[in-house]
């Protein structure tokens, strides 16, 4: 994962990814793009920290939405261009 200059942002966009990354509650980030993957599922959501405001998964292979009412803070969600056929809890 590309590694920043400001610690609140994670970039892992165009990594081939199939699932989203376990990150520690103890990094306080607030924006996680992981845009442009092979994300199937949202498996893992639940360690994003509370303090996320932002949060890209356009671009992957998404068939449904689940646990994104966890991250409390969430301001911005960009789910474009998935294959979402369910969303859950929201």
């Amino acid at each position: 994962m590309e590694k920043n200059a400001n610690p609140k942002f994670l970039k892992a966009q165009w990594r081939m990814l199939h699932s989203i990354p376990i990150v520690h509650n103890e990094f306080m980030l607030t924006h996680i793009d992981l845009s442009h993957n092979n994300i199937k599922n949202m498996l893992g959501i639940g360690s994003f920290p509370k303090s996320l405001l932002s949060l890209n998964l356009s671009y992957n292979i998404l068939e449904s939405i689940r646990g994104i009412e966890e991250i409390t803070k969430l301001q911005l969600l960009n789910l474009a261009h998935n294959k979402i056929t369910c969303i859950w809890d929201l």
